[in-house]
């Protein structure tokens, strides 16, 4: 019964963890000026998308608003059904070239999103 305390602590604290990391997300995104009004939400087209990212129907800040952090707070429900990894700061970073200073809270704020799914 321990083992099982034990691992109900470790899950309960690794989902306080993503929840922390997709605030951090969100506050970063919205200290960017890349956070929009649900007025600006993508048409429901955009989200048929079969392209990585939406990239050909959205920006990636959009995509960040309205399908990560929405699917992770969800997921969270369900924990065993997190990804074993993830490398969404990569694609933020190639996104964002050349922009990396103006986007810096926000790459970190993914590079360590990233890294709560390593070694999991």
């Amino acid at each position: 019964m321990v083992g099982n305390e034990i691992k109900g602590i470790e899950v309960s604290k690794r989902c306080e963890d993503i929840r922390s990391a997709l605030s951090e997300i969100e506050q970063a995104l919205r200290s960017s000026g890349l956070w929009t009004e649900e007025t600006a939400r993508p048409e429901k087209e955009a989200f048929l998308s079969t392209v990585p990212f939406c990239l050909d129907t959205m920006e990636l800040h959009c995509w960040f608003q309205y399908v990560l952090i929405p699917k992770f707070y969800e997921l969270l429900k369900t924990p065993e059904l997190l990804p074993k990894k993830l490398c969404v700061h990569t694609v933020a970073e190639e996104y964002y070239r050349g922009k990396w200073h103006e986007y810096r809270s926000l790459l970190a704020a993914l590079r360590r999103f990233d890294a709560l799914f390593e070694n999991k």
